[in-house]
């Protein structure tokens, strides 16, 4: 009797459990987004740098330009100082 009734415990917590991730996983539709690599940063002065890159990845979202952006901060943004070039074929 006392198995009869673990077995019934047991099949519960199962179906529940397949249930839940049925019911709690949903599907996930990504987009790549654009990856770009320094290659090379070089001849750094006070004002001014080369800098090398590469476009691995195009992505599928509509780019409207490639480039750098620098500024004094951690983190520059298309608001500070761009460079703009031409679309890489990838």
């Amino acid at each position: 009797m006392k198995h009869s009734i673990t077995f019934r415990i047991i099949g519960l917590l199962l179906l529940a459990l397949v249930s839940y991730n049925y019911y709690a996983c949903k599907k996930v539709d990504l987009e790549r987004v654009p990856l770009v690599k320094v290659v090379d940063v070089d001849n750094i002065t006070a004002v001014s740098a080369f800098v090398s890159g590469e476009v691995t990845d195009v992505g599928e979202g509509d780019v409207g330009e490639f480039g750098f952006v620098y500024g004094a901060g951690d983190f520059p943004t298309v608001a500070d100082v761009k460079i703009t070039c031409p679309e890489p074929f990838v």
